[in-house]
C-alpha cells in the first residue's frame, strides 16, 4: 500500500517508516492476506506461552549464551609495543594477572544466541 503526504499542492509518496512512526506506543497484531491486511491495536503479547517455551528451552539457551559469551583469541596479533606493555603489566600484577587479550561477544550477540536457541527449541517442539 502506498501512502501519500501532501506537500504544498502535490501528494508525494512517503516511506512506511513515516507511517509506522505515527502509531501510538504499544503492541500490534498485523495480518497480511491477499487483497488486504488487518491490524489490531493494543494486543498484549502472549507472555504465558513465551515463558513456558523459555522454561522448556532453558538449558539450550544457557548453552547458547555461554558459547556466545566465551572469550576467544583476538582476530589480530598484538604489536610488539602491546606485548611489551602486557608483559610489564603481568610482572607488576604477578601470577594473578588476568588474561585480558580475549574478545567476547557483544551483549546483543549474547542475547541473540539465547533468542535463537529459544526459537529453535520451539520449532523443534521441545
Amino acid at each position: 500500500m502506498t501512502l501519500y503526504e501532501k506537500v504544498g499542492r502535490k501528494y508525494v509518496p512517503v516511506q512506511e517508516e513515516v507511517w509506522h512512526n505515527t502509531w501510538p506506543e504499544g503492541w500490534y497484531l498485523i495480518h497480511v492476506h491477499p487483497g488486504g491486511s488487518t491490524m489490531r491495536l493494543c494486543v498484549k503479547p502472549d507472555y504465558p506461552s513465551l515463558l513456558a517455551a523459555a522454561e522448556k528451552a532453558r538449558d539450550a539457551m544457557a548453552r547458547a549464551i555461554a558459547e556466545a559469551a566465551r572469550p576467544t583469541p583476538p582476530k589480530r596479533k598484538l604489536t610488539a609495543r602491546e606485548r611489551k606493555a602486557y608483559k610489564a603489566y603481568a610482572q607488576a600484577i604477578g601470577k594473578d594477572a588476568p588474561i585480558v587479550m580475549f574478545d567476547r561477544g557483544s551483549p546483543a550477540d549474547i542475547a541473540d544466541a539465547g533468542i535463537d536457541a529459544l526459537m529453535a527449541a520451539v520449532e523443534a517442539g521441545e
